[in-house]
């Protein structure tokens, strides 16, 4: 799967809202790992190390579990030729930049809190 960073991001920030990632990382000695990956997201740093790191926990969770904490499909929009590049859906964003963000806005819902930072994200035109 070719993920970008902020999409890594984005999986791992959803999972640091529930203790799982963390026992399943710690339980099977990647705990370093997990409090590495989790220092540089809090700290918007990534790197060709963290990305690795990333790998490593989910590759872990999926020996463990049997399933990956990244997603199994990605979001996208292409517009059709001569088209406007907005597609009018908005989606939750990452308020820093830090992370892919969230999913679609649909409209009447709460905004979702970022996991690693506590932050409400917000919702933002996807063009991509």
């Amino acid at each position: 799967m070719d993920l970008t960073m902020g999409e890594k991001f984005a999986a791992f920030c959803r999972e640091l809202q529930d203790p799982t990632i963390e026992g399943i990382a710690r339980s099977n000695g990647a705990g370093e790992i997990f409090d590495r990956v989790k220092a540089a997201v809090l700290a918007g740093q990534g790197n060709a190390e963290i990305e690795a790191d990333l790998d490593r926990l989910n590759r872990t969770v999926r020996e463990s579990e049997g399933v990956e904490f990244y997603p199994s499909r990605v979001r996208a929009y292409r517009p059709l030729s001569g088209a406007s590049p907005d597609s009018g859906a908005l989606w939750w964003s990452c308020p820093a930049g830090l992370c892919a963000g969230r999913g679609r806005v649909r409209f009447g819902e709460d905004p979702p809190v970022c996991g690693a930072t506590g932050a409400v994200l917000v919702p933002q035109p996807l063009t991509r």
